[in-house]
Parts: C-alpha cells; sequence; structure tokens
C-alpha cells in the first residue's frame, strides 16, 4: 500500500505542478510580453519568436552536437550541470523511445527517482513525463555509462509535432533540478 502511496502523491504533486503552470500562463496571456518578462524573472528577455528562446537564464543553448537534435541547453543549478537535449519527430513510436530511455538504466533505483511514466492532455496535446534512476549505460548522444545517474523527460504530442526532451545526470542534479525543468518544458509555446 505505502508504494502506491508515494506514486499517488508524485501525481498530486505533478499534476499540482501543471494547474500552477496553466494558471501562470493564462495570466500572462492577459499582460503584454514586455510585463510577462518583468514579472516574470524565470524567462529572458528576449521576444524572439523562437519558443526555445523563452527558457530561464542558467539555460544556455549550446549547438546541438548531432543534426537529430532540435535543440540542446546546459543547465546550471545549485547541485552542478545537465544538459538538456530536445528532438522533434524522431522514429518510433512514444512508448518505443519511452522504452529505450528505461532499458538505458540498470540497477537500484532511487527512491525519488523511480521508473515513472504520467501522462495527461493539455490544451489538446498528450504530455508524457518520465524519470528513472540507477546506472546509465549509455545510450544514443551519450554514450558514457554513468553510476548514480537519474533521467527525467517530457514526450509531447501535438497536433502537427512529438517533442522529446531528455536530461540525464547524476541523480542529485537531476532531483535539484526536477521542478525547474517541468516548470520550463510546460512554459513553451508548443502546445
Amino acid at each position: 500500500m505505502n508504494k502506491y502511496k508515494i506514486q499517488i502523491y508524485a501525481f498530486i504533486i505533478f499534476a499540482g505542478i501543471i494547474m500552477t503552470i496553466l494558471i501562470d500562463n493564462d495570466q500572462l496571456d492577459k499582460i503584454s510580453p514586455k510585463q510577462a518578462n518583468q514579472e516574470n524573472p524565470l524567462f529572458s528577455s528576449n521576444t524572439s519568436s523562437d519558443p526555445f528562446d523563452l527558457v530561464p537564464p542558467n539555460w544556455t543553448r549550446v549547438t546541438p552536437k548531432s543534426s537529430m537534435r532540435l535543440a540542446e541547453f546546459n543547465v546550471k543549478n545549485p547541485s552542478g550541470n545537465y544538459d538538456v537535449i530536445v528532438f522533434k519527430n524522431i522514429g518510433g513510436t512514444e512508448n518505443q523511445n519511452k522504452e529505450r530511455w528505461f532499458n538505458q538504466f540498470s540497477g537500484n533505483f532511487f527512491p525519488q527517482l523511480e521508473r515513472q511514466s504520467e501522462s495527461m492532455d493539455i490544451r489538446g496535446s498528450k504530455l508524457t513525463f518520465i524519470q528513472t534512476s540507477g546506472t546509465f549505460n549509455g545510450g544514443m548522444g551519450q554514450s558514457e555509462p554513468m553510476d548514480n545517474a537519474g533521467l527525467m523527460g517530457f514526450i509531447i504530442n501535438t497536433n502537427a509535432d512529438t517533442y522529446y526532451f531528455k536530461s540525464v545526470a547524476d541523480a542529485k542534479i537531476i532531483l535539484d533540478g526536477k521542478k525547474e525543468f517541468v516548470e520550463t518544458v510546460l512554459s513553451l509555446p508548443l502546445f
């Protein structure tokens, strides 16, 4: 029963974060872009039409290491740095890609980063949050194995495209960056 309590609490927290983002986004729609950037210090003041320019200042956009990547960011948080890799319309189904990500890990899970996949529909798009942890065995774009690693990711299916956000790093860094990662991805005007 305790196992289900943790999953239920995690889902409630996840849903609360999403609701907070939706409410904040609704409020931001009612003010001008200049006011939104001044009142919400999480986002940079860039007014570009590129949705990936609307990330927090600690998300540094870098040149993607592969032509398969739509965008790539290096993110700094108090525990260290991690990379966020963004793909668009890559091969395979959502479930195939999700299972591939899960299968890149083995060993014991960290209690706060147990293998999890939660989906919900927002504004006509299906969003799936994914997390896991343990020993990272290497994989596409990050071939170096890593002990005590964590993964957090999103798969966003819109009417037109599917976006994949993936980050693998030391589990402590992932845990410390999880809230900001979720808030940032959910705030991007992709859906």
